[in-house]
């Protein structure tokens, strides 16, 4: 009974810790800076044609107690739901950084 009560702590006390713990600061949205507008090389690789200014990635757990949608049978199911949220913006330089201005969002079924 004891070494139970001990697990249950354990699993409790590294479940609050990781509410605490964060790796990156939210950047700012809305107004771009000027440096980034007219900035033409990349601080890190003078070669690049396009570049990060910032990615930024969040992810949530929910609980669902109730179907989420109706139109997937996946979905009917109940319990945890992982949600990943991403921002992030690039700085195309010139015409060979162009591939790098189109985005694919896939979803798992």
């Amino acid at each position: 009974m004891n070494s139970k009560l001990l697990k249950h702590l354990a699993f409790i006390t590294l479940s609050l810790n990781t509410f605490f713990c964060f790796s990156q600061k939210e950047p700012k949205f809305g107004d771009i800076n000027k440096e980034d507008i007219y900035n033409n090389v990349c601080p890190i690789d003078s070669n690049a044609n396009a570049y990060y200014i910032f990615d930024y990635g969040k992810s949530t757990f929910e609980y669902a107690s109730t179907t989420i949608r109706v139109d997937e049978p996946a979905s009917s199911r109940k319990g945890f739901q992982i949600n990943f949220e991403r921002h992030f913006r690039i700085k195309v330089i010139n015409n060979n950084g162009l591939e790098w201005s189109s985005i694919l969002c896939r979803r798992k079924r």
